[in-house]
């Protein structure tokens, strides 16, 4: 769900131009799904 309105987010920063909006997202959006591959990876090793 945060994931969607991260795209959401940037989708807005794209259509007005706002690089300081585009940029943030991009980089959450960048550690957000990190974090997710971590995750499921981590708890596919501990099965």
């Amino acid at each position: 769900m945060f994931i969607t309105g991260l795209i959401f987010w940037i989708v807005y920063g794209y259509q007005t131009s706002s690089f300081p909006v585009l940029i943030s997202n991009i980089i959450t959006l960048i550690l957000n799904l990190i974090i997710l591959t971590l995750k499921i990876s981590y708890d596919s090793q501990r099965i």
